[in-house]
């Protein structure tokens, strides 16, 4: 591993130059007076004094972090619902969704910005789409296309961000967390080859398909977290307690459509069972 990690070095050295040194350098003007040559530097705190003294620059300062904030919460709110999706996706697809999401970070920023004008003008697709309901609106040059822009520029880094952590929770935990009360969990119920059905977050568990095996295979797996494989009639009897819980399945045709058909109606028989 000693050998890779030299491999860093470059990287570290670009961003040192490129990132480190510049923020240095906004430090150093900050606290030097205008027109300083390198071997000649003038300290100085009348900029601090005149950012105070001037209403203009907190006036700005503010008008920035209020945009900072709603850009942030607009990369939330679009963010993780597609975050969620994507995570809950099989891996193979997994890898299609963050190409899709980082596919236009390969344009430069500055030019996807640019692209933005055209579509915010007063000919763009925007304005000519709400001129046919009698909606005369100018979007360009106002904080709204400021916020729009922000917002379609570093929704990528959110919905990466997200997703990475998504993808890394133990689906156990929402297991955990309906033990705990939290009635909003979903599972997955799969039938096996001699018509069991139980719940899993996959179709497959150590490679074995649960269509392909019987319930019996299965009794000896023990999941990360230290718990067997339940059957359904396991599963639904922590729902009995709770009369006001509701459980919807959601049919994913991938067994044939007799075997599906087969599996809705063990599924009716239970939840008939268990009286819910």
């Amino acid at each position: 591993m000693k050998s890779f990690a030299k491999l860093i070095t470059p990287y570290v050295v670009w961003m040192f130059a490129m990132i480190i040194v510049p923020m240095l350098m906004i430090v150093l003007y900050a606290f030097t007076v205008q027109g300083n040559s390198v071997l000649t530097l003038q300290f100085t705190l009348s900029n601090f004094a005149r950012f105070f003294s001037d209403p203009i620059f907190p006036a700005v300062l503010l008008r920035s972090l209020k945009m900072a904030l709603f850009t942030t919460v607009f990369c939330i709110m679009i963010g993780y619902p597609i975050a969620y999706i994507m995570a809950r996706f099989k891996p193979s697809s997994q890898g299609l969704c963050v190409l899709l999401v980082t596919l236009p970070m390969l344009i430069n920023m500055l030019v996807r910005t640019y692209a933005w004008i055209g579509i915010l003008s007063s000919d763009g697709i925007i304005s000519s789409f709400l001129g046919l309901f009698g909606i005369h609106t100018e979007l360009l040059y106002t904080e709204a296309a400021v916020l729009i822009g922000m917002v379609y520029n570093f929704l990528p880094f959110m919905i990466l961000q997200i997703n990475t952590a998504l993808t890394k929770m133990d689906k156990s935990l929402l297991e955990a967390a309906q033990d705990l009360g939290v009635w909003g969990s979903e599972f997955d119920v799969n039938m096996t080859k001699d018509g069991e059905l139980m719940v899993f977050h996959d179709d497959a568990v150590n490679g074995m398909k649960f269509a392909e095996h019987n319930a019996s295979e299965f009794a000896g797996i023990t999941l990360p977290n230290g718990e067997k494989i339940p059957t359904l009639d396991e599963y639904l009897t922590q729902f009995e307690k709770n009369k006001d819980c509701r459980v919807v399945f959601e049919l994913k045709w991938h067994q044939g459509l007799a075997r599906e058909i087969q599996a809705v109606d063990l599924r009716i028989e239970k939840l008939k069972a268990h009286g819910l």
